[in-house]
């Protein structure tokens, strides 16, 4: 996400679409990687959406 515009955007834009609520965001200070937290109802969903999202 340091180098890339649009990564977090595309991210949360992904789940909100298909309605899974975010329940936590964590981010180290280098800006390489983000930590999300679902709810566990809508876990197995959010890897399928950001697989599809980011994978294809």
């Amino acid at each position: 996400m340091a180098y890339k515009t649009g990564i977090s955007g595309k991210l949360f834009g992904a789940l909100g679409v298909n309605k899974i609520n975010i329940r936590i965001i964590e981010q180290c200070a280098d800006e390489i990687n983000i930590m999300i937290g679902v709810f566990n109802e809508d876990f197995e969903k959010a890897i399928r959406v950001l697989y599809e999202s980011f994978a294809k």
